[in-house]
């Protein structure tokens, strides 16, 4: 200020005027770099680990298909559920099939069928509300089947979401030709997205959707006061066909951060 006092007032205000002037342009500058660059840079970045949270989730919903395909096997691969499919008898079922047995093994269903898909014997959990003959139903969903093929995973049943598992039975170690099919059934219901939301710690919702974008094709949004950022993307079912359509919603802490320090 000492130097400008010795400048007449007119020139005086002219160098001032510069000087804000060139202030207010590097803010503008700087402005436009955070708007070009660095914001885009952290946006990037907060995409990158809500989509890695998405993946989460879906991996976590499908691999409860393979879980339960494997907790099958050895039920499938045994002589007494072999000579089950053959006689019915009444002691298999006093020995394995106890009231209790379904809840114990969070699944809504059990069944037993013959080679052609008629029903051998079925349990349904009880407070499960459901038809009869789950499993025989299911397998005419499945369409043609062969006689060793193994299948599970996620379904639309009665309008409802649902794992199954099929296997063939056949006798313990897998000896011999199978004589029939085991189907377990588990409901992906309200509760157990809730168990998941806890057991992860994300805010998510899975829902119906007559046409979505393919597993993989993640799309982001973010809502009007930008507080909150979306990943949207399909969920297959077990025969690859996209059916749900999982939306993840997390908080933006990284970016509103980021804003404050740079503007």
């Amino acid at each position: 200020m000492s130097e400008i006092r010795k400048y007449p007032g007119g020139l005086r205000q002219r160098i001032l005027a510069v000087k804000a002037g060139v202030v207010i342009v590097s803010l503008l500058i700087l402005a436009l770099i955070t708007r070009l660059v660095v914001m885009p840079g952290f946006e990037r970045i907060e995409q990158r680990e809500v989509s890695q949270n998405w993946k989460r989730i879906s991996q976590t919903v499908v691999a409860q298909g393979d879980i339960l395909l494997t907790h099958e096997f050895d039920w499938a691969e045994w002589d007494d559920a072999y000579n089950f499919v053959e006689n019915s008898n009444q002691e298999f079922i006093d020995s394995n099939l106890p009231p209790d047995l379904l809840p114990n093994m969070k699944l809504t269903s059990m069944s037993f069928l013959r080679l052609d898909g008629s029903e051998v014997y079925e349990r349904i959990r009880k407070d499960a509300d459901f038809k009869p003959h789950i499993g025989q139903q299911m397998f005419k969903l499945l369409g043609e089947v062969e006689g060793e093929a193994v299948k599970g995973g996620l379904i639309k049943y009665e309008g409802r979401n649902m794992y199954f598992a099929l296997r063939p039975i056949s006798r313990t170690a897998g000896i011999g030709e199978p004589n029939g099919w085991m189907i377990w059934t588990r409901e992906l219901d309200e509760a157990f997205l809730n168990d998941l939301r806890n057991q992860l710690h994300l805010s998510f919702e899975l829902k119906d959707v007559a046409s979505v974008s393919p597993t993989g094709g993640l799309r982001f949004k973010t809502d009007d006061s930008s507080q909150q950022i979306v990943a949207i993307g399909g969920i297959n079912d077990y025969a690859g066909r996209p059916t749900w359509e999982l939306t993840l919603t997390e908080k933006r802490e990284s970016t509103r951060k980021h804003s404050i320090l740079y503007f």
